[in-house]
């Protein structure tokens, strides 16, 4: 879908999608591990926090999990109305990293 709708002009949209499949895989990912993804209060944990347990876990490197900060941020600032932060030749790299992450490491 992302993919669908980067091709059609939709980048904000397009990277919210993205970032919000990458969000879910690692909060499997976490799951699988027995990292908590909510915090004392029940509230969902961070991404940046559940990526920086998976790899205290050593289930993600760290170079990973920069890198999928960078994505994530990239959901965050297409979700917040900051359009002119959301870069299209970054979005094209987006989906096919999100899907080598995915298949690298499965939930």
């Amino acid at each position: 879908m992302a993919t669908e709708l980067l091709d059609k002009g939709f980048n904000s949209p397009a990277a919210v999608v993205a970032g919000s499949v990458l969000e879910e895989h690692t909060r499997k990912l976490a799951t699988r591990e027995r990292i908590p993804v909510r915090d004392a209060n029940n509230r969902p944990r961070s991404f940046d926090a559940l990526a920086t347990d998976l790899v205290k876990h050593g289930e993600v490197l760290e170079t990973e999990r920069k890198f999928l900060v960078a994505l994530y941020g990239l959901r965050t600032a297409a979700a917040h109305g900051q359009h002119s932060a959301v870069v299209t030749e970054e979005l094209t790299r987006m989906v096919p990293a999100i899907r080598d992450f995915m298949v690298r490491h499965p939930a």
